[in-house]
């Protein structure tokens, strides 16, 4: 059976600074950081970073400030489920109004720094592309 490799808190903050991404942590020690809104979007994105107890290693995102109206839902779980089966991740949700994305992954010990980057690269890229093409799919009319 491979070895997990546990992704401790300073590991992921050293890492998420040297991708030039400032984080902080939150009362339940789980860190997170916030993309802008910017003239692609125009909310900030949260993401969230959970290494749990098993190894897993999960990234979620929700933009809260971009909630959907009731006659939106239906398009919305639509966007969300054609996004799913097209980009394989992360997966799209909508949860309370709102779109969340998450992915989960464990890494085997032998997973480097460098690795782990580009995983959180893509998966944070994927994220915000989905809520730009979310924002022009249901907000845009």
């Amino acid at each position: 059976m491979t070895d997990i490799k546990h992704i401790g808190l300073d590991e992921l903050k050293t890492m998420l600074s040297g991708m030039d991404i400032d984080c902080a942590v939150d009362s339940k020690g789980s860190v997170y950081c916030i993309f802008p809104a910017d003239d692609d979007f125009d909310h900030d994105v949260v993401f969230h970073f959970t290494n749990d107890d098993d190894g897993w290693f999960g990234i979620e995102a929700v933009a809260d400030e971009f909630s959907l109206t009731e006659d939106e839902i239906g398009q919305a779980l639509v966007f969300c489920n054609e996004f799913s089966r097209r980009a394989r991740l992360p997966k799209a949700f909508v949860v309370n109004g709102r779109l969340k994305l998450d992915q989960w992954i464990v890494f085997p010990e032998s997973a480097d720094s460098d690795y782990i980057i580009q995983y959180i690269e893509l998966v944070l890229t994927m994220c915000w592309s989905f809520f730009v093409n979310a924002n022009h799919k249901l907000k845009q009319k």
